[in-house]
């Protein structure tokens, strides 16, 4: 097991994790979340004030919905299409 890693924190106190994730976005949370199932003290950052990095929830006339990022690579004959 690596050596544990010592964190300091906003209010000035210091805590030591086995891992530091950086960021709480779906690649950074799901990092975290194997880790910790797999008994790693892993401690996840995030710079917002809300988890999800991109990823949205909105609401609107009793119905939720995702937004965020996307896979989708337009080519030049797709972007000709939607013009």
């Amino acid at each position: 097991r690596p050596a544990a890693l010592s964190v300091r924190a906003i209010g000035g106190g210091v805590e030591e994790v086995d891992s530091l994730v950086v960021g709480s976005g779906i690649s950074g949370s799901s990092l975290a979340f194997s880790l910790h199932q797999q008994g790693v003290d892993v401690l996840c950052t995030e710079a917002k004030d809300v988890v999800g990095g991109n990823v949205i929830t909105k609401e609107a006339d009793g119905f939720l919905w995702e937004e965020g990022p996307n896979t989708f690579q337009p080519t030049r004959q797709i972007l000709r299409l939607a013009c």
